[in-house]
């Protein structure tokens, strides 16, 4: 499924605004995945959930992808999950085990795994089953960082004084990745409900953020992808 162009210039801006506010909490492990049976990825789930249980790591959001846009290379995927971990775990060998096991239940499996940063440390901890959910993957061109931080000010503050706006829940700065050629980053963002997304959107007063986001977007990312998400818990 394709985004509109009103969406996807709106989820531009999901995540961009996020890393002046960010502190280093811990470690942060987003993975997709395609499985064709809603079975599939609840097994997959509860098989995950209770491989990392000892290894530091808390299952944190889980459910579905349910459209997609962007130009990042990367195969079709419909299920995702975010992991918070005491400390990296793609690298270790007892990850390994849980990621044969994911691979030989699914397919397309792709992991991004980095310091994990939070602007508000209580979203993470309550329940996500309600809102509406976007995951960015983006690399940035890095020409004038000092630049990208001013846009990024501006746009941030803009957002905060509009109705129905999203939040950013969390920020990975991507060290290691498995299964595609590592991103810069990759931030999860949620609107409180489809019906603020929406609003959010297609309010033709927000026309002065879309301009800056698309400004944004020209000047400083050489590539990006979206999915829209709805978790689970």
């Amino acid at each position: 499924m394709k985004f509109s162009k009103t969406l996807i210039t709106s989820l531009v801006l999901a995540g961009i605004s996020f890393t002046q506010y960010a502190h280093a909490e811990t470690v942060g492990l987003v993975g997709m995945f395609f499985a064709e049976k809603l079975t599939t990825h609840q097994i997959a789930m509860d098989d995950l959930e209770q491989e990392i249980s000892h290894q530091g790591c808390t299952l944190r959001r889980e459910g579905s992808i349910l459209a997609t846009d962007g130009n990042y290379e990367i195969s079709e995927m419909n299920r995702f999950f975010f992991l918070e971990c005491e400390q990296e775990s793609i690298s270790k060998p007892t990850t390994h085990i849980w990621i044969d096991k994911l691979n030989k239940a699914t397919k397309n499996l792709a992991l991004f795994e980095g310091n994990f940063n939070l602007r508000d440390a209580s979203s993470i901890s309550q329940p996500g089953d309600k809102r509406s959910y976007i995951i960015k993957l983006s690399d940035y061109n890095n020409i004038n960082p000092s630049k990208r931080n001013s846009d990024l000010k501006q746009l941030g503050e803009m957002v905060q004084t509009r109705k129905h706006k999203y939040t950013n829940e969390a920020y990975v700065h991507i060290s290691a990745a498995y299964g595609i050629k590592r991103p810069d980053e990759v931030v999860l963002i949620h609107y409180p409900s489809n019906k603020d997304g929406e609003k959010f959107r297609n309010n033709k007063g927000n026309a002065d953020i879309m301009a800056g986001i698309e400004a944004f977007n020209r000047d400083h990312l050489t590539q990006f992808s979206y999915f829209v998400a709805a978790s689970n818990r």
